[in-house]
């Protein structure tokens, strides 16, 4: 165990020179303390310390070491650790610590991982939930706001001001936030969709979509000009007889099929307008797509369970179902009056796989559409965010990680256009990092 022990007194340096060999003594606050890779750190504070002084000071350079506190009166620093749950406040000497508590030096450190979000999303807020952080280098971030912070709007403004991008939460605190801007924001764009849209999607699911990937680095003119192609599928189902039964049951609610089918659509048409494809209506071919390619399932839950480490646990008739429902959604899509030629054949294909091992043909990918290979890839892409969560880091990983298992030619062009649509700049040693 690497220790620090922070104190000015001969009586601090001789207690942990009897109990721990390995532990360094420094002096409080040197500017030559070096906090980092520190598993514990010990401080013998005084009545007329800086303590929020002290612990800003560590905090900053180091987030994830235990941070121990001996003093005699715990109220002094009580405001400013509500929230740390590496830190302990002990009013009581060091060797009855030791005999009473000492557990709390060797269990495995909370290591704090943090989410990037755009900061200009929190303007739509009167409040958030969560302590939001500044980036002072790739190992420190200081917190600048508190959660429950009142103006924060203003507050928002000033960093922005000062050309600040990006604001960081807690990992475990991030699906509250995206929560808390669907819940409380609108969607920019919600009251520029046609009635026939609206009632395909509920407001909830939009507003949730549309954060989600905003903070990942969708740009409004993607969302404005997918939303267009999205309002002319939806003018030609909305007089069709059996849409609205399937539909109703499948995406109406909130659920993951009715956010995977939006979110596919953005994402798809993002692709589509980075490669600069010549293809006639190659996006409207694949929203279309994107929204009607699971329109046969018989559940959200079906869809979600793709994963073959996951059939096994398919009922017989959800089995049976998911086989079943590609070429129930072909069938579909040809009973659509006024849709675009290929949607057909991009939803018959859209489980097929580069190798060959996907189903229902077991096509290789010289095999598969062009119009397809997007849609599959954009199809990974969506589920392997859903794996973690919908930040620039993990949808970076992702990225990377389809970048190392795709080997042909045009499917690794679809991922090109994804990094160059994200603005990324990886080299090969960083992808291969990211991938593993």
């Amino acid at each position: 165990m690497k220790g620090l022990v922070i104190g000015r007194t001969s009586l601090a340096k001789e207690l942990f020179e009897k109990k721990f060999n390995d532990l360094e003594y420094s002096y409080y606050l040197n500017d030559d303390l070096d906090f980092q890779s520190k598993n514990v750190i010990f401080s013998f504070l005084r009545p007329k310390d800086d303590i929020c002084r002290l612990y800003r000071y560590v905090r900053c350079s180091n987030l994830n070491s235990r941070l121990i506190f001996f003093c005699e009166d715990k109220s002094l620093i009580s405001d400013f650790i509500q929230y740390d749950h590496n830190v302990k406040v002990v009013d009581q000497d060091f060797e009855s610590f030791l005999k009473t508590d000492s557990n709390f030096l060797f269990k495995e450190t909370e290591r704090e991982e943090f989410i990037q979000i755009p900061i200009r999303v929190f303007l739509g807020l009167e409040k958030v939930s969560a302590n939001l952080f500044l980036k002072l280098s790739e190992h420190k971030k200081i917190k600048v706001l508190n959660a429950g912070a009142h103006d924060l709007v203003q507050k928002i403004e000033k960093f922005i001001a000062k050309d600040c991008e990006f604001v960081y939460v807690l990992k475990k605190e991030y699906p509250t936030i995206v929560e808390e801007l669907a819940r409380n924001t609108e969607a920019p764009f919600f009251h520029d969709l046609e009635p026939s849209l609206k009632s395909m999607y509920t407001k909830d699911v939009f507003d949730f979509v549309y954060y989600s990937l905003h903070i990942i680095g969708l740009n409004q003119e993607t969302f404005q000009s997918t939303n267009k192609l999205l309002n002319l599928v939806s003018s030609c189902v909305k007089d069709h007889e059996s849409f609205e039964e399937r539909w109703e049951r499948l995406c109406l609610k909130r659920n993951y099929l009715s956010e995977h089918t939006l979110m596919l659509s953005y994402l798809s048409s993002a692709i589509v307008d980075e490669m600069k494809l010549p293809s006639i209506d190659a996006n409207l071919k694949l929203v279309a797509s994107s929204v009607f390619h699971d329109i046969a399932l018989s559940s959200g839950k079906v869809e979600r369970l793709i994963d073959s480490i996951h059939k096994d646990s398919f009922s017989r008739i959800e089995r049976k179902n998911f086989e079943n429902h590609i070429q129930e959604a072909v069938e579909f899509v040809q009973s659509i009056n006024g849709l675009s030629s290929d949607v057909d054949t991009i939803i018959s294909q859209h489980h097929e796989k580069e190798d060959g091992s996907g189903f229902p043909r077991g096509l290789e990918a010289r095999h598969i559409h062009k119009l397809s290979i997007i849609f599959i890839v954009a199809h990974e892409f969506i589920q392997e965010l859903y794996s973690g969560d919908f930040s620039i880091y993990h949808r970076n990983k992702v990225i990377a990680k389809l970048r190392h298992r795709y080997k042909d030619k045009f499917f690794l062009e679809v991922v090109d256009a994804l990094s160059s649509y994200f603005k990324l700049s990886h080299d090969e040693a960083d992808i291969q990092d990211l991938a593993s």
